[in-house]
């Protein structure tokens, strides 16, 4: 039995989509992220030694248009958004059970508000690009919260301004012990074990973005 490999043409298609939507960004301010997965499986069996043989393949395609800020003497000019992204492929493969095994593949990228917010933490960063085991959520909790605290500081998250904290807290309908919080480690403590809160906060301070004060 043998099953339909990648077909070459699916990375033509892609790029000829990405061509499409370059014309779009290249308007405005806007990061076209594209990705195609290819898997196959292929089993052969002969009357010859090794009487069986068995080929498994993944091709992927990753294609990304970060349109430019501005122009400089007519040459594209810095880009107008940030982007981190990373990809991880595990597999749960055992040779006494060759084809049983559990293939996952994780992507996951930050773009946008959220790079921004998290491009002075090493750390969260490392997480979105490494891609190790249990980071993902982690990495995904991490930049939301440093989005919120992006939310309510005006001298990058150095210092809570009280005024954007009490407003965001009321916005989201958060408790009101987090008016306590008078900085951004205290804020980030506080709200670090509750998803919940993080999810409330975040939809709001994700709207919002980074204000300018």
């Amino acid at each position: 039995m043998t099953t339909r490999p990648f077909n070459p043409r699916q990375i033509v298609i892609l790029f000829v989509a990405v061509g499409v939507a370059a014309s779009v960004a290249g308007c405005g301010r806007t990061l076209v992220f594209a990705e195609r997965d290819g898997v196959n499986l292929a089993v052969r069996t002969t009357g010859t030694t090794p009487p069986l043989e068995v080929n498994f393949g993944l091709n992927r395609t990753i294609a990304t248009i970060v349109p430019p800020a501005g122009d400089k003497s007519g040459n594209p000019n810095g880009d107008a958004v940030s982007m981190f992204a990373g990809f991880q492929v595990d597999n749960t493969f055992v040779p006494k059970t060759a084809l049983d095994a559990d293939l996952q593949i994780d992507t996951q990228f930050a773009s946008g508000k959220a790079a921004i917010a998290v491009a002075s933490n090493p750390s969260v960063v490392a997480a979105i690009v490494s891609m190790t085991p249990g980071a993902k959520i982690a990495a995904q909790a991490d930049t939301a919260i440093e989005v919120i605290v992006a939310a309510i500081s005006c001298d990058e998250k150095k210092t809570i301004d009280p005024g954007l904290r009490d407003k965001l807290i009321a916005a989201a309908n958060a408790p009101p012990f987090l008016k306590t919080r008078k900085t951004p480690d205290d804020f980030r403590k506080a709200i670090r074990n509750s998803p919940g809160l993080v999810d409330d906060l975040y939809a709001v301070a994700s709207k919002q973005g980074s204000p300018s004060c």
